[in-house]
Parts: structure tokens; sequence; C-alpha cells
């Protein structure tokens, strides 16, 4: 009898080393990326401050500043430094400073109808490579031919009236990116801003 106990602990205690080395290499063959970067979770929060940041640009007017602040010096469409978060522009990089940049990195782009109706795009600002999983926020925007047009003051680092033209309307096809839709309405365009944050 104690040479078969010896084989039955011997037996388990080879059986037990087994299962803790399958385990152990177990463990160390599942990624625990989901569990490191935040995951499902952590996009769908970045989706939420994205969304809410969108909805304070929109609620000031600033997708529409943003769109309508040329670089001024002959360019025709809106200065890099529009979304710009250091030094903080008003009025779009100083809410995206405070809100979205505090948690996330993102590029802002603007979708707007050429002369054949199809739709170009532009992103504001420098544009960043994603680094893991992103989330897009999109508003439809109306520029009307009253709307203001600014132009991007250095000095100031903010979107400052032009006083170049009266209004939207005012300006010449060949000044602006944007391409009047409408010329029998009061609409001048309807573009899309896009946030993609991650």
């Amino acid at each position: 009898m104690t040479e078969r106990g010896q084989a039955y602990s011997l037996e388990g205690v080879i059986g037990t080393i087994v299962i803790a080395s399958a385990l152990v290499f177990g463990l160390q063959a599942v990624s625990i990326v989901p569990w490191t970067d935040g995951g499902p979770q952590q996009g769908i929060e970045v989706q939420g401050q994205a969304q809410d940041t969108v909805d304070i640009l929109a609620d000031q007017n600033a997708l529409e500043t943003g769109a309508l602040c040329l670089g001024g010096d002959n360019e025709t469409t809106p200065h890099d430094g529009v979304v710009s978060t250091d030094p903080a522009v008003e009025p779009v990089g100083a809410v995206l400073n405070r809100t979205l940049r505090q948690t996330a990195n993102y590029n802002v782009y603007v979708g707007y109808p050429n002369e054949t109706g199809a739709v170009d795009e532009i992103v504001l600002g420098p544009e960043l490579t994603p680094t893991g999983p992103a989330v897009t926020v999109t508003r439809e925007v109306v520029l009307f031919d009253s709307d203001p047009v600014f132009e991007f003051n250095r000095s100031a680092q903010a979107c400052v009236e032009d006083t170049q033209y009266e209004n939207l309307g005012d300006v010449p096809d060949e000044d602006i990116y944007l391409y009047n839709q409408n010329e029998s309405s009061d609409i001048y365009a309807v573009i899309q801003v896009r946030v993609v944050a991650w």
C-alpha cells in the first residue's frame, strides 16, 4: 500500500505542476489591453465627452466661427490655429481645451459641398494619427448669407470679425473655400463638422 500511496502522491504533484504551468502559460497568452487602456467603457466615456463638447460648441455658435475663421493673407480656408489649445484660441480652441483635450486627443474636420455637389473635407488644425479606437461625433451646421466672416488674429490668438466683408454673402467665390449652394435663398451652405476623438 505504501508504494501505491507514493505513486498517487507523485501523480498528484506532477498533475499540479502541469496545471500550474498551463495556467501560467495561458495567462501570458491573454491580451490585457481591453483592461489596461480603458476598453469599451473608455470609448463610451470619450463618445459622451465628444458629444458634449460639440453641443457646447454649437450652443456658442463656435462651429460656425471655426468654419468661417479664415487664415488671412489671402488664405481661403480656416486657419490651422482655429482649434489650437496651446495657446487656446477663442472660441473653438478654448472650449476644446476645457473639455475634450483633458482626457482625449482629437481631429476636427469640416465637410462641405463643392460646385459639383460632391463633398470635400478639410481638417481644422494639425491632423493627428489615432493611437487607439476612435469615436466620431458629427453635427450639421447651416451657414447663412448674413453670417459674419472671421479672420484669425495672431496677436490676439482669436478669431475676430473680418471688416473687409459685411457678411458671408458678400465674400467673392474665389476668396473662400465654401460654395454658395443656393444663390436665391438666405442659406449659403450646409456643412458637416466631424470630431474624431480617441
